[in-house]
């Protein structure tokens, strides 16, 4: 699963802005739209409407945390793969087997982002070992 180009911004500005300006979370819609299309520090320029940052929105909503154990999972797979622990056809395996570990959950707010990632890394280094066992064996 992956995440669309509005998607991504607008994760990030939801992110960025939650750790950066807590007192000003949760965002309006308006200044979500500004964080969007900022133009300093932010690459690619852009210029999202409004319906394109509501579409991204609500789809980012349906993916759950689907989005954040992929990202985790990749992060922990590709680094075990680096390390020569696991094979490159190993990678693919982890967030697999990550994602079909990882229920579908709201996320609502910061602390749902950083438990899913948090378990998402969890159950991929168990995956690692695993896979790495079962690789030394062969």
């Amino acid at each position: 699963m992956e995440l669309t180009s509005p998607e991504t911004r607008i994760l990030g500005c939801l992110v960025e802005k939650q750790l950066a300006t807590p007192n000003a979370y949760p965002l309006t819609l308006n200044s979500l739209i500004t964080a969007a299309n900022q133009a300093t520090n932010r690459d690619p320029v852009v210029t999202y409407d409004e319906s394109e940052v509501v579409d991204a929105l609500q789809a980012l909503r349906k993916k759950g945390a689907y989005p954040c154990a992929f990202n985790a999972a990749d992060e922990v797979a590709v680094e075990a793969f680096l390390e020569r622990r696991i094979p490159f056809s190993g990678i693919a395996e982890v967030i697999e087997r990550v994602l079909t570990r990882t229920p579908k959950i709201k996320m609502s707010a910061i602390g749902d982002v950083l438990t899913a990632d948090s378990d998402a890394r969890r159950m991929a280094r168990e995956e690692v070992e695993h896979k790495a066992a079962r690789t030394a064996v062969a």
